[in-house]
């Protein structure tokens, strides 16, 4: 079904694995989570960092001129 996530891949194959995650049984409750060659992994380190999301979340708003409140 997958093929090894450290290779280049072409469009075809990525295609293939997000059809996959989206359309197999089996990850029918993955919801929230990251896949790499149709694994999960864990995310960043930095993306569990709660300063960097409310520093993130205070420029978006202020880039965009919408609070998310």
């Amino acid at each position: 079904m997958f093929s090894d996530a450290k290779a280049a891949r072409t469009a075809a194959a990525a295609g293939r694995e997000t059809a996959d995650l989206a359309l197999e049984p089996c990850f029918a409750n993955a919801g929230g989570r990251f896949f790499a060659g149709g694994r999960a992994i864990q995310s960043s380190t930095g993306s569990y960092d709660l300063d960097k999301a409310r520093r993130l979340r205070q420029l978006s708003e202020a880039a965009t001129q919408f609070a998310l409140d």
